[in-house]
């Protein structure tokens, strides 16, 4: 029997979905069966923000500075020219500036959330607010339709549940 002729790169992609599932196995039992008490929860969801407000802020480097830095090293190639027509988008450490989009509104609607119905400080509140608030903020400048229609989304279904609408159930009936 012989091996087909396939590149090593092909192999590597040929197994991608495979680790992708066992990583979301993984990181599923981590959650469900080693975190487990609030303080190591909110010790991730911290790291998680904090990862989060790291890409918003470079991000918005990127966007607001399009031409590449010399003086910045390794970071002045995530830093591309701006492409002549093209206006340009903040991307983070992705490749793609949706992916970004996705995590900074994936972030945001969770800091929105918990600062509005967590059960937390007046400070804790106010700092998850402002996090969300820079979170969005910086989904802007991805300058992604798909991010800036689920922020939108986020954001009337956030506001929806808040004033009781979703909670309620149907207008006209006691939710009942």
């Amino acid at each position: 029997l012989a091996a087909p002729s396939v590149p090593q790169a092909d192999l590597w992609n040929h197994g991608a979905h495979l680790r992708a599932a066992l990583a979301a196995v993984l990181i599923y039992g981590l959650g469900a069966f080693v975190v487990t008490d609030v303080r190591s929860r909110l010790v991730v969801l911290g790291i998680v923000l904090a990862g989060a407000l790291v890409q918003a802020g470079f991000g918005a480097f990127q966007y607001t500075n399009p031409q590449a830095v010399p003086w910045l090293g390794w970071i002045s190639d995530l830093c591309p020219q701006r492409m002549e027509g093209h206006a340009f988008r903040a991307r983070g450490f992705y490749h793609n500036a949706n992916h970004l989009a996705w995590l900074l509104n994936f972030t945001g609607a969770f800091a929105l959330a918990l600062g509005i119905w967590g059960r937390v400080g007046l400070r804790s509140r106010l700092l998850l607010l402002w996090t969300a608030a820079m979170l969005f903020g910086a989904c802007v400048f991805t300058q992604s339709r798909g991010g800036i229609f689920g922020m939108a989304a986020a954001l009337v279904v956030i506001l929806l549940a808040s004033s009781g609408v979703l909670l309620r159930g149907v207008v006209g009936r006691n939710g009942r």
